[in-house]
């Protein structure tokens, strides 16, 4: 895949359509893998035409996304467990999956400084109007070598 250069000034619309495209990622391949090597579910489209073309959060209609992608990772845990094919594969979120693990299993996951993973100049990209701190899941971007 290569990122093409925009021509400036970029327009609303072309923002709007890159935003798009990137939300059909985020759904298609991040959030609600189905296993499509090139594809996305054609369901995920008007979710991310709505969310992209919205000029007010009114505008977009709420949804449990956190809900949905457990559901959707238990249930691809189910039908991988269950079938015998060669050709059987884990749909769901995968990342929610490994950043469970992380937390949970100390085997393969990475040495992380959990204690304070987030200091000094690295909070400012966080600390917002709203208020947002890091995921969970933002620790363990922060890998360093511990010595033993």
């Amino acid at each position: 895949m290569q990122i093409a250069k925009f021509e400036e000034p970029l327009t609303e619309a072309l923002i709007d359509r890159c935003l798009e495209a990137y939300l059909l990622w985020l759904f298609g391949k991040v959030m609600f893998t189905q296993n499509h090597v090139n594809t996305v579910d054609a369901r995920y489209i008007a979710m991310a035409q709505q969310i992209a073309d919205a000029r007010e959060q009114s505008h977009i209609t709420q949804r449990s996304y956190g809900s949905a992608v457990l559901a959707a990772t238990y249930r691809g845990l189910c039908s991988v467990c269950t079938k015998n094919s060669n050709r059987s594969a884990l749909i769901g979120c995968p990342l929610l999956l490994q950043l469970w693990s992380y937390e949970r299993l100390p085997i393969g996951r990475p040495n992380v400084c959990v204690g304070h993973p987030f200091q000094g100049e690295d909070m400012h990209i966080y600390m917002t109007d709203f208020g947002d701190l890091p995921t969970v899941g933002a620790v363990w971007t922060r890998r360093e070598v511990l010595l033993s």
